[in-house]
């Protein structure tokens, strides 16, 4: 399942090393199968963060970031979960995501550089990464509205310490506003 201790894992543990009479070097180990506690305290390491969306009856959208910082969408859609896809990218925060008309999404995550990226579904496909710029600190999600069809706001926490503010006019990106927090 991808985690340090997943399906058929071993813990190895040394225990000592020493000198043995012949001047050789031995290390005691002791390899053991993890125990489910051990299990479910590595798989809940796996995930930065978490956001849902629904864009309309009987849909839900989840996204986590993996701790390789790859954003992950798991869809659910006509009374069953779809198969999780990753949607790649190497984010540093949780993301945010909304919905701005029926089967249209965007979701948002801070990436190394200290930028926002977007991602968006348009109801066939999901477009490349984009950056949206800014100076932002990775130590908050990104959070995300609609007040209808093509009006997006996004909100980040500055590296300056101010919310941060950019939003999608129904043509472009409007630039960056800061506000107080």
């Amino acid at each position: 399942d991808g985690s340090p201790a997943g399906p058929g894992a071993r813990l190895t543990i040394c225990v000592g090393v020493w000198t043995g009479p012949a001047g050789t070097r031995d290390t005691l180990r002791i390899d053991a199968e993890p125990s489910p506690g051990y299990r479910a305290a590595m798989s809940n390491q796996r995930r930065i963060g978490s956001a849902a969306v629904s864009w309309g009856p009987g849909r839900i959208d989840q996204f986590w970031v993996e701790t390789d910082g790859a954003l992950i969408h798991h869809a659910f859609g006509e009374g069953s979960w779809l198969e999780p896809e990753s949607l790649g990218g190497s984010l540093v925060s949780a993301p945010g995501v909304t919905a701005w008309a029926v089967d249209r999404m965007e979701v948002f995550g801070v990436m190394p550089d200290g930028e926002l990226w977007n991602r968006y579904w348009d109801g066939t496909s999901w477009h490349e990464w984009e950056s949206l710029g800014g100076d932002l600190d990775a130590a908050e999600a990104p959070v995300a509205t609609s007040w209808g069809p093509d009006r997006l706001d996004v909100f980040a926490l500055g590296r300056d310490g101010a919310s941060w503010h950019r939003w999608w006019d129904g043509t472009r990106w409007v630039d960056w506003e800061q506000l107080p927090r």
